[in-house]
């Protein structure tokens, strides 16, 4: 009875082990970098030739502000404005596109853009039950730059 339970528990253990390194993502080989940008600068072309890997995006601050019921006051995020010269966010006709980063969560979107893609970027802020508007602090955009592989 022994055998059969060290048995199962090694082989448990390696089933565990390979869907550990099975499941771990690959980060694709390029120039890393951290780009800061303001409503005024968030527009971005890719660079013919190359792809760029959007791992992260975020803001400088990330508000809150306990209210007296327990809620928290204000929150930052970042929306897709643009891509490729069609609007996805609107705060005019509070049309909301996609949602790249909210300060109160933990994680934001990853993206993939191909050569010659432009798109921009809006950081807007808000308070609990009122409006959003535009946010005067900085966000960032943390980039894989790759080159495009061409086929002789």
């Amino acid at each position: 009875m022994k055998s059969k339970l060290t048995i199962l528990l090694f082989i448990l253990f390696l089933t565990t082990w390979n869907l550990t390194i099975n499941a771990q993502t690959s980060i694709p080989k390029g120039k890393a970098q951290l780009i800061e940008f303001t409503n005024a600068t968030a527009k971005f072309t890719v660079p013919e030739g190359k792809t760029w890997y959007i791992q992260n995006t975020f803001s400088d601050w990330r508000i809150e502000c306990t209210q007296p019921d327990g809620t928290t006051g204000r929150t930052i995020r970042v929306f897709l404005k643009s891509l490729n010269g069609l609007l996805k966010t609107d705060l005019s006709k509070n049309k909301f596109g996609p949602l790249l980063y909210f300060s109160s969560e933990t994680n934001s979107m990853s993206l993939i853009f191909p050569e010659k893609t432009t798109f921009e970027l809006l950081l807007v802020s808000s308070e609990i039950n009122q409006d959003i508007k535009l946010f005067n602090g900085l966000g960032y955009i943390n980039i894989i730059e790759t080159d495009n592989l061409t086929n002789p």
